[in-house]
């Protein structure tokens, strides 16, 4: 699923004055607060590609229809992630289940989500 960037910055602009307002009466509260705001938007969690679907256990999976089913989809659904909380720029790989088999496609997938592989 993708969804259009203007999308996102339509709704975000709908919540942009609430948040202003939120902001400066923390920012009167804490101290050092611009240190603190770079550091939460550098910020990023690399989003293992296990965590993806409704998993299983040792005994079986127990997925449900709209879960990815390669490699390529999970690419997809953690490029939208990133694309709503731009916190989730990595992928953490599933070895053995997630070994491309055209490592150098993998990759520019990734890139065109805006992702990178953690290893």
């Amino acid at each position: 699923m993708q969804i259009e960037k203007h999308k996102i910055e339509e709704s975000n602009q709908s919540f942009l004055k609430e948040h202003k307002k939120k902001i400066d009466f923390i920012s009167s509260e804490i101290k050092d607060i611009d240190e603190i705001l770079k550091k939460l938007i550098e910020f990023q969690v690399a989003i293992p590609s296990w965590a993806l679907g409704t998993g299983g256990t040792r005994f079986g999976r127990f997925s449900i229809g709209g879960e990815p089913r390669n490699l390529e989809e999970k690419i997809e659904d953690i490029g939208l992630l990133h694309a709503l909380n731009q916190s989730s720029g990595a992928i953490s790989m599933h070895i053995p289940w997630d070994i491309p088999s055209n490592a150098s496609d993998i990759k520019s997938l990734a890139a065109q989500k805006g992702l990178r592989s953690m290893r």
